[in-house]
């Protein structure tokens, strides 16, 4: 488990492991989920080419 600081504007820095581990990305979207009494960041998975789930062949 990491411990961060929540910055002035309330930005975190997510821990380079983790950055690593999950691959991500600076203006990748993240979920942000509240459990009880914890919060979970999520990545979002992108697909590579969004229009190409729409093209028959």
């Amino acid at each position: 488990m990491a411990k961060v600081t929540v910055l002035p504007g309330f930005q975190i820095t997510i821990p380079r492991e983790i950055r690593k581990k999950f691959r991500l990305q600076p203006g990748q979207e993240v979920r942000i989920i509240l459990i009880e009494d914890r919060i979970e960041i999520l990545p979002v998975k992108q697909e590579k080419e969004p229009q190409a789930a729409l093209v028959r062949e």
